[in-house]
């Protein structure tokens, strides 16, 4: 195969190098769900973690990171108007369709109304 037998035993003293940024960043970013590789790079940094926002970035890829999705808030639509609220007995009323089948398979049909 041509290839020298110190690469076969090969392997990266990277992974126990960065175990404790790793997990550190695991614990930064459960306390902080909304900070990026980024601004948990800066609080590694100031926990003795220091690397480079690239780094960072490897990381927080392998360790399968992101930041969760922002939900939209619902907002009150200002260009339609609440209804007004009732002023007298009987000034707001509401109806419903209701259906239902009878015993001999005809469909019974009634709107009520209550107001």
């Amino acid at each position: 195969m041509s290839v020298a037998r110190s690469t076969l035993g090969y392997q990266s003293r990277l992974a126990k190098k960065d175990a404790p940024a790793l997990a550190a960043m695991r614990r930064l970013a459960r306390m902080y769900p909304r900070f990026g590789y980024r601004g948990i790079a800066i609080l590694l940094g100031r926990e003795g973690h220091s690397m480079t926002f690239d780094r960072a970035w490897c990381l927080w890829r392998s360790a399968g990171l992101q930041v969760p999705k922002e939900r939209k808030r619902r907002r009150v639509s200002s260009d339609h108007p609440r209804p007004l609220p009732p002023k007298q007995p009987h000034h707001v009323r509401a109806y419903d369709c209701v259906f239902n089948r009878c015993a001999n398979g005809q469909v019974l049909k009634c709107q009520t109304v209550v107001g």
